[in-house]
């Protein structure tokens, strides 16, 4: 694609979500299962049953005269509510792949999120060691002139040489992680190079309002993308539970046609019925399995809801959690580090304060900073986890099913 200089999430989910090929093949899924329940609901295809009687015997038969032929029609009829069973269950299959389609696409979407907000926070981190980066080159200038001057010793000076140069490479490390980001949030739409200069985020990103009381999350979660498609897993086992029991009645064979008789040149019509008699092989096994799967899914279905549930509640505790620390870093300790080395430059530059005192404060700013930005990162990543675990279910379709 072609490259822009700003990348905004919008158009990085709009991205993702037109490109990536693990959401293409879901689509192709999709369309495979849809194909299917068409087959699956279809009448067996009829027989053409032809047969030569009483022909090229001995005696009286050794000839055509006493020949007798039949040609008629043979189809298998279907008991046992097989073909309810079938359509049943290829519906509900198409159903739950679409879901799962869903599911996909949210999972991708959630996906972009976390890593957009992590090219964030390195941009966030860069920043600061740039700033930082820019306060020891004016600190080592300052030093250089006073050492000049005779008004430091060789010992400061090196110390501050030594600051100068571990700023620059922590700056490089930065670059380096910023780089790394941005390169696994080009993967998520399918690049190998990320073809943006930076991302920016939008106002009111990681100000998104959710309601973070247990009764309003929990029912969000009823209703959720994820659960649904659980929902679905379980009531397909019901149907294969379904059509094992419907296997347990064997399918009849009629038949019917035309009978002719060469030797009076008569011609009679003929009805056959074919039933196996289910003395031995009523489908027991398939049936005791089915049951079985309908079992593991019921069960499968409650762990998932009890891990949904623990991590949805954790989630919101550790949110409301950070919010008031976030509010404390911003009312306090950051407005203390700032002042503090505001304080403590005014006096190293008319001679009052030493280089330590500045070195001490500039890293104890550069902390604050460093910790707020991982707050903010922190804050976006809970964000879209519980935005993920709460993605509402599409509403019941029918035209799912065959693709209009």
């Amino acid at each position: 694609g072609e490259a822009i200089e700003v990348l905004h999430l919008e158009q990085a989910l709009e991205w993702a979500l037109e490109r990536h090929p693990g959401l293409k093949a879901a689509s192709y899924k999709l369309e495979a299962e849809r194909a299917a329940s068409r087959r699956a609901v279809l009448l067996p295809n009829p027989a053409l049953v032809s047969e030569v009687e009483e022909v090229g015997g001995s005696g009286g038969y050794s000839g055509t005269d006493a020949m007798a032929t039949r040609l008629g029609v043979e189809q298998e009829v279907q008991l046992g509510g097989k073909r309810r069973a079938q359509r049943g269950f290829s519906e509900l299959a198409v159903q739950r792949t679409w879901l799962e389609r869903c599911a996909a696409a949210a999972g991708l979407e959630h996906t972009v999120r976390t890593r957009f907000a992590e090219v964030l926070y390195q941009q966030d981190l860069a920043g600061l060691q740039q700033e930082h980066l820019r306060l020891a080159e004016e600190s080592h200038s300052a030093m250089e002139q006073r050492h000049a001057s005779g008004d430091v010793s060789a010992i400061e000076l090196t110390k501050s040489a030594s600051e100068l140069t571990a700023a620059r490479l922590a700056l490089a490390r930065t670059e380096r992680d910023l780089e790394s980001s941005r390169y696994a949030l080009a993967a998520a739409w399918g690049e190998d190079l990320p073809r943006f200069d930076r991302a920016a985020a939008d106002p009111g990103q990681a100000g998104v309002d959710l309601p973070l009381e247990a009764d309003a999350l929990l029912a969000g979660l009823e209703a959720s993308l994820g659960l649904e498609a659980l929902r679905a897993t379980v009531a397909l086992a019901e149907w294969e539970l379904a059509l094992a029991k419907a296997d347990a009645w064997p399918n009849a064979d009629v038949a019917g046609g035309v009978q002719h008789f060469n030797e009076s040149d008569d011609h009679a019509f003929f009805v056959e019925l074919s039933l196996p008699m289910p003395f031995f092989d009523r489908n027991q096994g398939g049936i005791d399995a089915a049951r079985a799967g309908v079992l593991q899914a019921e069960q499968e279905f409650e762990q998932a809801l009890l891990e949904r549930r623990t991590e949805l509640l954790n989630a919101a505790m550790q949110l409301r959690s950070l919010r008031e620390e976030l509010r404390a870093m911003e009312q306090e300790l950051l407005p203390a580090a700032e002042a503090a080395f505001a304080a403590v430059n005014r006096g190293f530059e008319v001679g009052m304060q030493g280089y330590i005192d500045v070195l001490e404060a500039r890293r104890g700013l550069l902390e604050a900073q460093r910790a707020h930005s991982a707050l903010l990162q922190e804050e976006r990543v809970l964000l879209a986890g519980l935005e993920h675990l709460l993605v509402p279910a599409p509403p019941a379709d029918a035209s799912v099913v065959d693709g209009n």
